[in-house]
């Protein structure tokens, strides 16, 4: 009886996480579009500026008000670029356990767990092992520049793998090697983000 009920309960926790990360992928999916836009709001706005370099700005700066105008117009790029990256790069993790918790539950539709509390597998913790917080923050900034499938210990909700039934876990994990088909399109807008940037710069270089 015990047993049945770990089970249910291990079914119908990971159908509300299927809910919950559905929702987020969504939302973060949405802000990402949203980032989208306001990027090209503004390298419209510099490209089609009749005065590049306000007066105000060469009496201020004299000489370097292209560099300092450069500079500003350089930030404000990477400061969009850093939220447009992290609005998709959560959305492709939230699709990716959203696969893997699919995973565990067309598994268990045909063979229930023996045991949601069994702890996760051997070689997931190799896997996750060599991730730090070192690690995992240069894995963000990597995954910044360039989307790439980088195997960190990804964690749902603040609750790290080892936390998770042993069959959700080992479902997300293959998820996560196996990657999503999301990823070419983050690499297309990360394309497109970098020739902003230099359209940026040439306009720069232009007005000086």
């Amino acid at each position: 009886m015990t047993r049945g009920i770990r089970v249910s309960s291990g079914g119908m926790e990971s159908s509300m996480q299927v809910a919950r990360l559905s929702t987020y992928h969504d939302h973060k999916e949405r802000m990402g579009h949203a980032g989208l836009l306001v990027m090209l709001g503004f390298v419209t706005a510099v490209l089609s500026s009749a005065t590049v370099i306000p007066e105000w700005v060469k009496t201020l700066f004299g000489d370097r008000s292209g560099v300092a105008v450069a500079v500003v117009v350089a930030c404000g790029w990477l400061l969009l670029h850093r939220f447009v990256r992290w609005q998709y790069a959560n959305r492709r993790y939230a699709a990716l356990a959203t696969a893997g918790l699919m995973r565990a539950l067309s598994c268990w539709a045909d063979r229930p767990p023996v045991d949601c509390s069994l702890p996760i597998r051997e070689d997931l913790v190799e896997y996750t092992a060599g991730s730090t917080k070192g690690s995992r923050r240069r894995a963000r900034w990597v995954n910044v520049l360039w989307p790439v499938n980088v195997p960190v210990d990804w964690r749902a909700g603040d609750v790290p793998w080892s936390l998770y039934p042993r069959d959700i876990a080992a479902s997300i994990a293959d998820q996560h090697r196996d990657g999503t088909g999301g990823m070419g399109s983050e690499r297309l807008v990360v394309t497109l983000s970098y020739l902003a940037l230099l359209l940026l710069l040439l306009r720069m270089m232009a007005s000086t």
